[in-house]
C-alpha cells in the first residue's frame, strides 16, 4: 500500500481564517481602534483571545500537510458541504477588513432612542453622589462621572435649579423638541458598540440652527426645568457654546 505526503486544503482555509481574525484583532489592539468595540475593562480578555487564536493557527497549520494512503476516493460532497460552512467566516472577514471603524453618530440616536430615564447605578452610589453634586457651585460633567450626573438630574431636576454645569456631547434634534431646543448627546456603552445607549440632557441655545446634527459642544449653562411628554426634565439654560473636536474616546463606560 502507497502513501503520499498530501496537502490538507480544508486545514489550508481553516488557518487562513484563524489567522484573519488575529490579524484584526491585533490591528484593533495596536491601533486603539478597539475602543471603539468594547468596554475597555474587557481590553485584558481580549489580549487573551489573541494569545488563544495565535496558538490555533498554529496548530491548524501543522495540519496542513500530513501523509495519507493512495486511494481513489475523494468524498467530493463532503468538501463541498466544508466549503459551503466557511462562507459566512470569510465574509465576515472581508467585511471586517473592508469596512472602516467609525464611531456611532447621531443617526442611530432617532432608531435606538434618545434616553430620557435615569441610567442603571446602584442607589447608594447615586445617593452618595447626588449629596456631593449638591455642594458643587459648578457642576463639571466629565466621562468618569458623566452617568451619576445625568441619573441624579433626571431623578430629582428640581434639586438642582439655578446650579451652573458644564457638559460635552454631540448635538441631536428631534421633531418633538422646541425649535429653541437641542440635545446635547453621548453613547453609553455597558459591554460594546451594539448595547450603547444614547444619553444626555436638553439645551435650550438661542443659536440652536446654527449646529448641525452630530456636532460636538462643549456647553456652559444655568439648570432648569423643561415639560417633554409629561415629565419634568433637567434643562441647561445655555451660556456659552464652544464647538470641539470629536473626543479620542467619545463613548461613556460605566
Amino acid at each position: 500500500m502507497l502513501f503520499r505526503i498530501r496537502l490538507s486544503f480544508d486545514a489550508i482555509i481553516k488557518t487562513f481564517i484563524l489567522f484573519g481574525y488575529l490579524m484584526f484583532l491585533t490591528w484593533l489592539i495596536g491601533t486603539n481602534d478597539i475602543r471603539l468595540y468594547i468596554n475597555p475593562r474587557y481590553l485584558e480578555l481580549t489580549q487573551m483571545t489573541v494569545l488563544v487564536l495565535f496558538v490555533l493557527v498554529i496548530v491548524q497549520a501543522l495540519q496542513i500537510i500530513y501523509i495519507k494512503k493512495d486511494n481513489h476516493c475523494h468524498h467530493s460532497s463532503r468538501i463541498v458541504r466544508n466549503w459551503l460552512g466557511y462562507i459566512p467566516f470569510l465574509v465576515s472577514l472581508m467585511l471586517a477588513f473592508y469596512l472602516p471603524s467609525s464611531t456611532l453618530d447621531a443617526k442611530l440616536v432617532g432608531t435606538k432612542g434618545f434616553n430620557t430615564g435615569v441610567i442603571a447605578v446602584s442607589e447608594q452610589a447615586l445617593a452618595d453622589f447626588a449629596a456631593t453634586m449638591q455642594q458643587m457651585p459648578v457642576i463639571e460633567v466629565t466621562d468618569e462621572n458623566y452617568i451619576n450626573v445625568i441619573s441624579a438630574l433626571r431623578l430629582q431636576p428640581e434639586k438642582y435649579v439655578g446650579k451652573q454645569i458644564t457638559i460635552t456631547g454631540f448635538v441631536y434634534k428631534d421633531l418633538s423638541f422646541p425649535s429653541s431646543e437641542l440635545a446635547l448627546v453621548r453613547y453609553v456603552t455597558f459591554c460594546c458598540s451594539a448595547d450603547a445607549v444614547p444619553s444626555g440632557i436638553l439645551c435650550q441655545i438661542n443659536d440652536e440652527q446654527n449646529y448641525s446634527i452630530g456636532t460636538w459642544l462643549r456647553v456652559q449653562g444655568t439648570l432648569a426645568l423643561s415639560e417633554q411628554q409629561n415629565k419634568t426634565i433637567p434643562l441647561v439654560s445655555v451660556e456659552k457654546v464652544t464647538p470641539i473636536e470629536e473626543p479620542l474616546q467619545p463613548y461613556i463606560y460605566p
